[in-house]
């Protein structure tokens, strides 16, 4: 009984279904293309934010991007340190590696401040004399930076120090950059 309810009121309702018509519009978005994505000596990521006012959808957009650069930059750190610790580091284990990792976390919260913008743009538009702001942006920080920052950390780890040499993890750091472009 319940079934044939269902199919009665699945065949009324498509009886006064019309057609829907279907667009597409081609559009460019700010901040976008080649010279705005990570390659091999710069980290770059972009935001977008939404808001009433421009600085609100700013801050938004700079939250955004730069919440996306910290976890592009944790992903390549991890990479490398996963990658430098099974070819470089005698008798790999844990400790190590997890010192090596909890480094890396530091570094790119200590180096995000150093991170700047290099596109912002903004569009308006107004629903019902509402005015509606959206930002794009996208911000960057040089590898070499981050590259130095974590030379420093591991060098001031006695631990680490002892098998840290530092033209193998810049090799391999390198290596990951370059797969990055």
């Amino acid at each position: 009984m319940l079934a044939a309810f269902v199919a009665v009121m699945g065949l009324v309702s498509s009886c006064g279904s019309s057609k829907q018509v279907a667009t597409e519009e081609t559009y460019e978005t700010p901040c976008s293309g080649p010279e705005y994505r990570t390659d091999a000596k710069t980290f770059r990521e972009k935001g977008q934010g939404i808001a009433g006012n421009e600085d609100a959808a700013r801050r938004a957009a700079t939250s955004s991007a730069r919440i996306a650069l910290a976890e592009s930059i944790n992903t390549t750190v991890k990479a490398v340190t996963d990658n430098y610790v099974k070819t470089y580091v005698d008798g790999e284990n844990a400790d190590t590696k997890g010192r090596f990792e909890q480094l890396g976390r530091n570094v790119v919260n200590q180096k995000l401040a150093g991170s700047h913008v290099i596109c912002e743009k903004y569009k308006k538009s107004t629903v019902n004399g509402k005015n509606t702001y959206t930002c794009y942006i996208v911000v960057e920080l040089a590898s070499e930076d981050v590259l130095a920052a974590l030379n420093n950390q591991i060098s001031n780890d006695t631990k680490l120090r002892t098998d840290y040499d530092y033209e193998k993890f810049k090799k391999t750091f390198e290596e990951e950059m370059a797969k990055m472009q």
